[in-house]
């Protein structure tokens, strides 16, 4: 079976299946020389990590890295002293603020990716009445409170416009999901699997954490909640708005720690969820790896993916206080976000949205001349398969099949 290799993949007729415009003539027309070799040689979603936790990280992987991906585990190896010591001035500032911090009940973004829960976040983020954490905070949540002034805009400098996968604007300073600042802290994310594929099964058990030991589910359960802690120390007393995939399948855990959250939902039409993720895991993946191997056969991998996520939704929502979930359609949320949003506040009790609708009207124009991926017919093969595969998805959400 044929495998997500960045090196060695023939993606093309993953590509012809995901989407019909070049996918490099997306978010890669806009990476400078400087940025593309970064890209390709340097950078990786575990640079955040602390030299311990890197380390530990190798060890449980049997030092297994690539020759292909040496450049980048060197990069993480001198990060990785630097972020130690920045965590350690970090705990002496302001270890004992963190301790004593009391978090607001956060907002959860639920959603499958690819379903617009990037969308959604950035909206949400526009209220200042919230708090999100940025590019820079979820990859280096080490240290982020002593550094982010000035490291930041070093950074800043590597990272593209916009996303490798589309064209949603990127920056240091923009919403960026906490998923990747979990992976770090905790080791504990079907992210791991990213980077290192060979034991992708192992990590996949943190999508919903259903096969875990307890002790494991607590140790995750520290991580998120030291992070949230950081965040309200170093952004103030507000609510966070925390947006990551993987969330949806963890409710029951995200309820111990927050049992007054509230959960936005968004969901899309599933044909376009699954060419879209084809599209993200043939273009994306390859950029986290640092270990030579594959993913299952790309098409497999995207649907049991999609079900194990719904299937713990499906099983957990009911367990969210009444009042307390809101569920909103992708398609929806783009023909009209101000709506949208206003229905959003009025079901979770958010408080009044009058002063943000001028800053939501002026990101309604700005959002009309935003070039989504485009996307070609499925085969009859793919639609009969998604179809029947996903049929609870179709019908829970009043998507038709046929259509």
């Amino acid at each position: 079976m044929t495998g997500i290799d960045g090196e060695v993949l023939k993606r093309e007729r993953y590509r012809r299946m995901a989407t019909v415009a070049d996918p490099y003539a997306t978010g890669r027309r806009h990476l400078s020389s400087g940025q593309a070799f970064a890209g390709r040689w340097l950078i990786s979603n575990l640079m955040g990590l602390s030299f311990g936790q890197w380390l530990a990280l190798l060890a449980d992987n049997r030092f297994a890295i690539g020759p292909r991906y040496w450049s980048r585990a060197a990069v993480i190896s001198a990060l990785g002293l630097f972020n130690s010591a920045a965590a350690l001035l970090e705990r002496v500032r302001f270890g004992p603020a963190i301790a004593a911090a009391v978090p607001a009940p956060p907002i959860f973004i639920l959603g499958h990716w690819r379903s617009g829960t990037t969308l959604l976040h950035n909206l949400l983020a526009l209220d200042e009445r919230f708090a999100a954490p940025n590019l820079f905070e979820t990859m280096f949540p080490n240290g982020f409170m002593v550094t982010e002034r000035w490291q930041a805009r070093l950074w800043g400098r590597l990272v593209p416009d916009t996303r490798l996968i589309d064209n949603m604007k990127l920056g240091t300073d923009l919403p960026q999901e906490d998923e990747f600042a979990l992976a770090i802290l905790t080791g504990r994310s079907p992210y791991m699997g990213h980077s290192f594929p060979r034991r992708w099964a192992h990590y996949m058990r943190y999508l919903d954490f259903r096969d875990v030991a307890p002790a494991e589910r607590r140790e995750w359960q520290r991580g998120l909640l030291d992070f949230v802690r950081k965040l309200t120390v170093y952004r103030g007393p507000r609510p966070l708005l925390l947006k990551s995939p993987p969330h949806t399948a963890r409710i029951p855990l995200l309820l111990e720690l927050f049992p007054d959250a509230r959960f936005i939902h968004i969901h899309r039409n599933p044909y376009r969820v699954f060419q879209s993720n084809l599209h993200m895991l043939t273009e994306g993946l390859p950029l986290a790896k640092i270990q030579s191997g594959d993913l299952p056969e790309p098409e497999q991998f995207v649907i049991d993916r999609y079900n194990r996520l719904h299937d713990a939704y499906f099983a957990d929502r009911s367990r969210i206080p009444a009042g307390h979930l809101v569920d909103i359609r992708f398609e929806t949320l783009v023909a009209d976000p101000v709506g949208t949003l206003e229905a959003i506040y009025m079901a979770l009790e958010l408080g009044p949205i009058e002063k943000l609708r001028p800053v939501l009207n002026a990101e309604r124009n700005r959002l009309r001349g935003y070039a989504q991926n485009h996307y070609g017919p499925l085969d009859e093969r793919t639609r009969q398969l998604l179809a029947t595969t996903w049929q609870r998805s179709f019908h829970a959400w009043g998507y038709d099949p046929a259509a």
